[in-house]
Parts: C-alpha cells; sequence; structure tokens
C-alpha cells in the first residue's frame, strides 16, 4: 500500500467489515506514533515521533475502562494497580495508598508514604514527623526537650511539662566489705529534683556479724538519714529490704552504706533508681 493510499484513510476494517483500528486527524499535526518491527529476541517499538524535542504518548480508556499492560490494570489518575510485584530502580517517587498491599520493599534513601493502612515493619533508623498515630491515639512529640517525657492525657500522648523523668541510676553487686568502717555500697547525684527507690540486700556468709545499713539523701527540708539496720548482730544467710521511696533534692547525693562488725564477713548490693 503505498503513502497515497492513507491519504483520506480514516479506518481500517477486518474481512468481516468490522473496525480494528480508527485515525482521527488533526489539522497542521506535526507528531504521530512510528511504528517499528525488530529483529529476533528485540521488542518491537512503539513511540512517539514528530518535529517537537520533547512528545508524549497518551493511552486513554473509555468511561471505567483500564488500560492495561501484560494483563495488570494501569489505573486512572496516575497510580499503578497491579496484582503482581512491581519493582522500582533508579530514583523514584512512589505514594503507595491501596490497603490490599501486602508487602512492599524500598530502595535505601527517603520516602514518604501516604494513607497506608497496613502494618510496616522497619529494618533500619526511620525519620517520622512530630505527630503520629498508633490504633487512633495521636503521640505528640513536636517541642519535646531534655528531661521531658511523653505522658497519656487520657485521649493522647503528649510531652509533659514536668521535668521530672527516668534518670541514670546506681547500682552495686556483691560488695564485699573488707573493713569495719562504713561503706559506700552505692551513691549517684540527681541533676534534677524527683522520686527515687532505693533496693538494698546483703548476705552474711561464715559466721554471724553486726550490721548496720544507713539511707544518707537532701530532701526540701534538708539533710536526711533513714536507719534501716542499726548495729544489728545477723547469723549467716541472706537478707533483702522491701524497695522503697524518697524524694530528693537536686545536685545532693543519695548514698547507700553498710558497716559490718567483723571484716569480710558481709557482701552487700544496693540500687538507686530515678521514677517520674
Amino acid at each position: 500500500m503505498s503513502t497515497e493510499a492513507f491519504a483520506s484513510l480514516t479506518l481500517i476494517t477486518d474481512s468481516n467489515g468490522n473496525e480494528i483500528v480508527q485515525f482521527t486527524p488533526t489539522a497542521s499535526a506535526v507528531n504521530f506514533l512510528e511504528i517499528a518491527n525488530a529483529a529476533t529476541t528485540n521488542a518491537v517499538i512503539v513511540a512517539p515521533a514528530g518535529s517537537d524535542t520533547n512528545i508524549g504518548v497518551n493511552i486513554k480508556s473509555k468511561g471505567t475502562g483500564n488500560v492495561q499492560v501484560n494483563g495488570y490494570n494501569l489505573a486512572l489518575g496516575g497510580s499503578i494497580s497491579t496484582a503482581g510485584a512491581v519493582t522500582f530502580s533508579g530514583a523514584f517517587a512512589v505514594t503507595l495508598t491501596a490497603s490490599a498491599i501486602s508487602n512492599s520493599t524500598l530502595p535505601a534513601g527517603t520516602h514518604t508514604l501516604a494513607a497506608i493502612d497496613l502494618a510496616q515493619t522497619y529494618s533500619a533508623l526511620q525519620t517520622f514527623g512530630n505527630n503520629l498515630s498508633f490504633g487512633g491515639v495521636q503521640v505528640n512529640i513536636s517541642s519535646l526537650t531534655s528531661g521531658q517525657v511523653l505522658s497519656y492525657n487520657g485521649t493522647n500522648w503528649v510531652n509533659s511539662a514536668s521535668t521530672a523523668t527516668v534518670t541514670a541510676d546506681a547500682n552495686t553487686t556483691e560488695q564485699e566489705l573488707t573493713t569495719t568502717t562504713a561503706t559506700t555500697i552505692a551513691t549517684f547525684t540527681p541533676t534534677v529534683a524527683g522520686n527515687f527507690k532505693i533496693g538494698a540486700y546483703f548476705r552474711v556468709v561464715t559466721a554471724a556479724t553486726t550490721v548496720t545499713l544507713s539511707v544518707t539523701y537532701t530532701d526540701a527540708t534538708g539533710a536526711q538519714t533513714i536507719t534501716l539496720l542499726n548495729a544489728i548482730s545477723e547469723a549467716v544467710g541472706s537478707y533483702t529490704f522491701n524497695d522503697f521511696t524518697i524524694n530528693s533534692a537536686a545536685s545532693a547525693a543519695i548514698t547507700v552504706s553498710m558497716t559490718a562488725g567483723t571484716a569480710n564477713q558481709v557482701f552487700a548490693s544496693a540500687t538507686i533508681i530515678g521514677v517520674s
């Protein structure tokens, strides 16, 4: 068929007279569609051609119909809907909105995931915005500063205005009392005032001995001493005390100390834990 034969051609039909392709002419058209055949192992090419430098290809469906590639829908609105795996390489931006997506693997980099109602598993450090929502409960970490904590207000988790927080602690295990003078078992100096839990334990190893156990600290009233044992004779065995709470001023040491009547007969342990 010659070039001239296409001059007025607007329709190609099959042997039954049914339309196969319909052409719509455009006045003063400069761009067109080019179809190239291919040698073995190569794909045929359907590409735009014409005098413009940049030419797009617009494939449109009719009504609510979908454009398909290899049997998979390319949904309208610029998103991709597929029942199979989609692999992206190189730099790309993608918004995942379908709750039916069961697994999405993104390469290293910064990604924006919008409106996803899915369980997410992260194997590396992630950066999130100031306002997160888990199960409908908002977690607001905006303006969270050093020394503050997240607290639940009955509706959402918000940063607490209080500077009280869980602090560093002091912990000593199995310290042998090698002298008969007072020995510091654990000590901690808080940087902010707050509540602290004190725990103590000791064991007498081979012979009974007297034991003195005390806690010194400073609260809003002033220096305080709690004497848990005062030169009490303890038989061989292990002894523990229920944790108790004190309120300590800032920059004042909390100290747990113990004295044994016989050297090398007592091993002591103590813990000081800051609580909000």
